[in-house]
């Protein structure tokens, strides 16, 4: 269960690649999955081109790291019949739900995790956010009249200042040929953001996401998530506007994951993100998979002598 093509391991052995998969079968004929944790990631990944297995789910223990199991397809009537086959009495355990903001991935938490908090991860919390900034910096850019413009030459060539944490913006100068001006990034990012009012709102609102870290009590953070959110809806973008209500629909979640919870630290689907990139370079060393189960079992092998460590 090494992470080589069933091609690669007949080549070693000098076998055909029939002999190997039949071999892998009979010696590996069911792969139980793990007991739900207290503390649940759920993810997705792309597996294939075929419709009830492009999206597969990977469940994840967040304190472990282990993977618990991997389900064929993330749409609503795949998780039910899943999560169905599982006691109440082992779903009740769950005390934490952390996902994506994915609409099933909702109603599934409310159905089948009764005593578990519901926690959205912090990545596609920003990530909403961000995505919408690019689009209005790439359209803002784009009606410039002038295109060699300084705020257009740093906007198109520096698009990822933008996006980080104000502190993290380089100290270092940009020169403007036409006019052989100096001036520091940070300067620059705060010129082109007031070209357009609503990126300066979207900008300015991402700044204040960042610190999210002085915030600690739930009602503190409900609040301020409240403000942020308000501040969304007054654009005059729908790109910005679509992320207020984005942020009002899911405000229990997006709550908790601000909040500290299991000792003392924040929730996240990081650990089920990084499984899902090796999952990824397994799938692509062994140039895809067209029998799920196939490839669920030796993911779980794989992940079960190996466990990913917490890097993030």
């Amino acid at each position: 269960y090494k992470k080589l093509s069933y091609t690669q391991i007949a080549e070693k052995y000098d076998v055909s690649v029939g002999y190997v998969i039949h071999l892998f079968d009979e010696t590996f004929p069911y792969i139980p999955r793990k007991k739900l944790p207290k503390i649940l990631c759920i993810d997705e990944f792309h597996f294939s081109k075929i419709y009830d297995q492009k999206y597969c789910c990977v469940l994840t223990d967040f304190e472990t790291g282990e993977v618990i199991d991997i389900i064929k397809n993330r749409q609503k009537a795949y998780l039910e019949e899943y999560f169905t086959n599982i006691s109440l009495e082992e779903r009740e355990q769950v005390t934490y739900f952390v996902s994506d903001m994915y609409d099933e991935y909702g109603i599934i938490q409310r159905k089948f995790f009764p005593n578990s908090i519901h926690v959205i991860d912090m990545f596609h919390i920003i990530c909403q956010l961000t995505n919408a900034i690019n689009i209005v910096r790439t359209r803002t850019m784009n009606k410039m009249v002038v295109k060699n413009s300084l705020q257009y030459n740093f906007m198109k060539k520096n698009w990822r200042y933008f996006l980080c944490r104000k502190e993290r913006i380089p100290n270092k100068t940009y020169t403007y040929k036409a006019t052989k001006q100096t001036f520091t990034f940070e300067e620059l990012v705060y010129m082109c953001t007031r070209s357009n009012p609503d990126l300066l709102n979207a900008h300015n609102v991402l700044q204040d996401i960042y610190k999210y870290a002085y915030y600690k009590s739930e009602d503190e953070i409900a609040r301020y998530m409240t403000w942020i959110s308000d501040r969304l809806l007054s654009s005059d973008d729908e790109e910005i506007r679509k992320v207020g209500r984005t942020y009002l629909k899911w405000m229990y979640g997006i709550t908790n994951a601000f909040t500290k919870k299991s000792k003392q630290k924040r929730l996240t689907n990081g650990i089920a993100e990084s499984i899902n990139n090796h999952i990824k370079t397994t799938i692509k060393y062994s140039y895809g998979f067209e029998n799920f189960e196939r490839f669920r079992k030796r993911a779980l092998l794989i992940f079960s002598k190996n466990k990913v460590k917490k890097e993030w």
